[in-house]
């Protein structure tokens, strides 16, 4: 958080900082958030808590324009802001260029929250290819290795298609770089297929791979007697997508119910959606 401080030129002593009240509809995203899906379940809880509490640490914003503001850090807040009914909300301007608001954002994030390794990835790439640092210059930035940087940017050497295909929440990253080794899309999105199918770990995963590549063949005998056995028996990840839905469904104003029932050889599952 001090690094962070630093970076946005904030005293360690608030009577210091300049606090101003900006309407909520004069405020825009900032272009250089690397975040691209804020969960819809911890949006509320902080809304609920900015209810009760308010806003307890000031959004950082730089004026554009006579009446719009970006935000430089603190997207999230202003969401959850928005959802508890705010119409403006505690904010400190900081006249900062393109390239602070970028380090700025990635920085925030990656202290603060966590980012998909995607967004990790584009965040990257976005300091390397645009603002000319090097791969080392980001891991010092980020607090992170280099080798580790390297890593998340090789993962976008897949494509757009293929990469719409990837649940953040069921593949790994060492999923994704043993997908890499495969240099066809459409073998990419058979291989993946064949993944969540089988529900293949990490190492079967990369079998599955290594006998693609020597053979051409999407079939393994050795991962194919072995799926029954890799196969979750507890449905939690079943369990979370669903709940996940049901979040998304009450975001938009309807209410639900979900119930559910462990019986001897199956879960059942009750979801009620009231009109």
């Amino acid at each position: 958080m001090n690094k962070l401080n630093s970076l946005l030129g904030i005293s360690a002593n608030k009577q210091q900082d300049s606090i101003e009240k900006i309407p909520v509809d004069l405020i825009v995203r900032n272009p250089f958030q690397p975040r691209q899906i804020f969960d819809n379940e911890h949006l509320e809880e902080l809304a609920s808590s900015i209810r009760q509490y308010g806003i307890l640490q000031p959004l950082i914003l730089k004026k554009v324009s006579g009446k719009e503001y970006i935000i430089i850090a603190g997207e999230r807040r202003f969401r959850a802001a928005k959802l508890a009914g705010l119409n403006e909300v505690p904010s400190i301007l900081k006249d900062l260029n393109e390239n602070e608001m970028a380090e700025i954002a990635i920085i925030e994030n990656l202290q603060r929250e966590n980012l998909n390794y995607f967004e990790e990835a584009e965040g990257f790439k976005v300091l390397i290819e645009q603002f000319g640092m090097t791969q080392e210059e980001v891991a010092k930035k980020v607090g992170k290795s280099q080798s580790m940087v390297a890593n998340k940017i090789r993962i976008l050497r897949l494509s757009p298609k293929v990469r719409n295909e990837i649940s953040t929440e069921i593949l790994s990253e060492r999923h994704l770089r043993a997908l890499i080794r495969v240099e066809k899309e459409e073998d990419q999105l058979l291989l993946l297929e064949k993944i969540y199918e089988n529900n293949l770990n990490v190492k079967q995963t990369e079998e599955l791979i290594s006998n693609f590549c020597k053979t051409g063949s999407i079939e393994n005998k050795a991962i194919n007697s072995d799926i029954k056995a890799a196969r979750p028996s507890d449905y939690k990840l079943f369990q979370n997508t669903l709940k996940k839905s049901l979040k998304d469904i009450e975001f938009l104003g309807a209410k639900t119910e979900y119930m559910e029932f462990t019986r001897e050889d199956h879960l059942e599952v009750v979801i009620k959606i009231y009109k």
